[in-house]
């Protein structure tokens, strides 16, 4: 799966949305934890804060228990 957000000019994240689905309930999964996420760096061009758009792949492994585990 795979997940794209916007790093903001204040490093906060926004406009989460899933690029590449797995399953519903994975996604929202995936959303929930990029909304947890603290701030971060925000990206410099030209010596100026900017917006930076990033993808980021998530891989869950379901255990037997049918519970989630997310594995970097």
């Amino acid at each position: 799966m795979i997940v794209g957000f916007v790093v903001g000019l204040d490093g906060k994240i926004g406009n989460a949305r899933i690029v590449k689905s797995v399953d519903s309930s994975l996604d929202a999964e995936a959303l929930r934890v990029i909304s947890l996420m603290p701030a971060w760096t925000p990206g410099i061009q030209d010596g100026k804060t900017v917006r930076v758009f990033y993808t980021l792949p998530f891989r869950f492994v379901l255990t037997e228990s049918n519970s989630f585990q997310n594995i970097p």
